[in-house]
């Protein structure tokens, strides 16, 4: 392995027990962690030339942000709450104060 492919959507496919790894989402969510964990982690630039080299315990990191980005990208948005508010009385009681209802909503666009 070089270190140029230190993470790979194989290795994240690997860890999600996906089929293959050939999900644009997967590709996308792997680059954008990839490079974040090289500009963040610049002690680990290392050699001449230099060449990014992780430990075992910041690649097994990056695939699972990996993993948790692709998941997220994947996942069907929108839910149902409910929710209160409630006041603490002097009797050291929890009573409703307000409650709502709510309903969330997101969406991707994909090209």
């Amino acid at each position: 392995m070089s270190a140029a492919d230190w993470l790979t959507p194989e290795d994240v496919a690997a860890y999600l027990d996906l089929p293959t790894a050939d999900d644009d989402n997967l590709l996308l969510s792997t680059a954008a962690v990839k490079a974040a964990v090289e500009r963040r982690r610049s002690d680990l630039w290392k050699g001449d030339p230099p060449a990014f080299a992780p430990g075992d315990d910041v690649k097994a990191g990056a695939v699972i942000w990996s993993g948790l980005m692709f998941q997220t990208r994947n996942a069907p948005s929108g839910f149902a709450g409910y929710g209160d508010d409630r006041i603490l009385t002097s009797r050291n009681d929890l009573v409703k104060q307000d409650r709502s209802i709510f309903f969330k909503v997101s969406y991707a666009i994909q090209r």
